[in-house]
């Protein structure tokens, strides 16, 4: 009897490597790649990792850093008629040499070789309990791996050590839209929210009006949220403007100068400030379509990269010259977010809560004035002819107590 169960187990183990290997082998018939990932098991609503094929991707040398087709997870709706799309960028900084290019080029952020599946988080969840306003929306995320936010041009391949590296962000992003359009129900989209994490909530800025050209005139309403996106031109303690430093870099590396998305920016600057246009407190003046902009005061990843605060990660208080920093930094981010409503339609989010990204996997631990980041979302999405502005600003040592 023991004999017959191990037997039985072992076909059954067989049948089912036998399946992954058809399907495997099936992966190189020059279709759009479908990999099942462990998500996918878990939850009835599957997502699927679609890597784009040659016929889309060669034609505009839309590759990832290594030379890798780009790609995307997709979790359609179960329900045929819900015509709701999100289209979320994912974070993953900038690289900003060719070195620090090749480095990544060999990550999951320069690559669709070893793509890894984020999609369960805030609103891209499947779980209707967790996220019962999005639950069912059709949701794609696009991998990250061009390492300019998706807006590169960099005309020729680029050599480092012998190796080829590809900075084609802006043709990613076309081509990507474009694959959906032609093999998915994007096409007859009524309502489209794209969103963008860090890097990513740059590129909604980036490329925001651009994706309405590249829909249909059918599509009823396009709106961005840019979540942990408020990055500032301020001064660090030791004097350096590292975010500004940062974004030019990153700027002139990917040759953003010949991006079309963002041409309206790009009117009456000279060639040495062009590169303004890639800092988000001068990109959004030029977004037409509204944005929720959903941000910390005290960004955990800002304030001790771009700002060099050591007391932003240690728990100890900080120096005279450090709180002077602060209260700058929390000036500009109370100016701008007072400009951004000025636009109508536009939102904004900002807690004390230290956080990098706020509609991440722990967006129940953040709250500005009673409400989640993802109750605001809501919120601003059902109100969509007035602008939302929920802040609440408490002292750096206060909002560590509270959250």
């Amino acid at each position: 009897m023991a004999s017959l169960r191990i037997q039985t187990l072992v076909l059954l183990v067989g049948f089912i490597a036998l399946l992954f290997g058809l399907r495997y082998i099936a992966n190189w018939n020059g279709k759009p790649r479908v990999v099942n990932t462990v998500s996918s098991i878990l939850v009835p609503k599957k997502a699927q990792l679609v890597v784009v094929p040659d016929k889309y991707v060669v034609p505009q040398r839309a590759y990832c850093l290594d030379g890798s087709n780009p790609g995307y997870f997709i979790r359609k709706s179960s329900t045929t008629s819900v015509k709701n799309w999100i289209i979320h960028l994912r974070l993953g900084a900038w690289c900003t040499s060719k070195e620090n290019c090749l480095q990544r080029s060999r990550t999951e952020l320069g690559s669709t070789k070893n793509a890894i599946n984020y999609m369960d988080r805030s609103m891209r969840n499947s779980n209707c309990t967790l996220n019962p306003h999005f639950c069912n929306w059709n949701v794609v995320e696009f991998i990250y791996c061009d390492g300019g936010s998706y807006a590169g041009s960099v005309g020729e391949t680029v050599h480092v050590n012998g190796k080829p590296l590809y900075l084609r962000g802006a043709a990613i992003f076309d081509v990507l839209i474009q694959h959906l359009l032609d093999t998915t129900k994007l096409s007859q989209a009524q309502h489209v929210l794209l969103t963008g994490s860090s890097a990513g909530s740059l590129a909604v800025l980036v490329h925001l009006d651009h994706l309405k050209q590249l829909l249909p005139k059918t599509v009823l309403s396009i709106k961005g949220i840019s979540d942990g996106g408020i990055f500032l031109d301020q001064t660090a303690v030791d004097g350096q403007r590292i975010m500004k430093d940062m974004l030019k870099d990153t700027y002139h590396l990917h040759n953003i100068k010949d991006t079309p998305s963002l041409n309206n920016c790009f009117k009456g600057k000279d060639d040495n400030s062009k590169w303004e246009c890639f800092m988000p407190e001068h990109l959004y003046k030029f977004v037409q379509l509204p944005v929720l902009f959903v941000s910390s005061y005290y960004d955990s990843w800002y304030m001790p990269t771009c700002l060099r605060l050591r007391c932003a990660t240690q728990s100890q208080q900080c120096t005279s010259e450090e709180d002077t920093i602060v209260k700058k930094h929390l000036s500009a981010v109370n100016t701008v977010a007072r400009d951004i409503l000025k636009m109508r339609g536009n939102g904004v989010y900002l807690t004390s809560c230290q956080s990098h990204t706020l509609l991440g996997p722990n967006y129940k631990n953040v709250k500005s004035k009673g409400l989640h980041p993802y109750d605001a979302v809501v919120m601003w999405l059902n109100d969509s002819e007035k602008s939302l502005n929920i802040t609440e600003l408490e002292s750096y040592q206060t909002s560590r107590r509270n959250c």
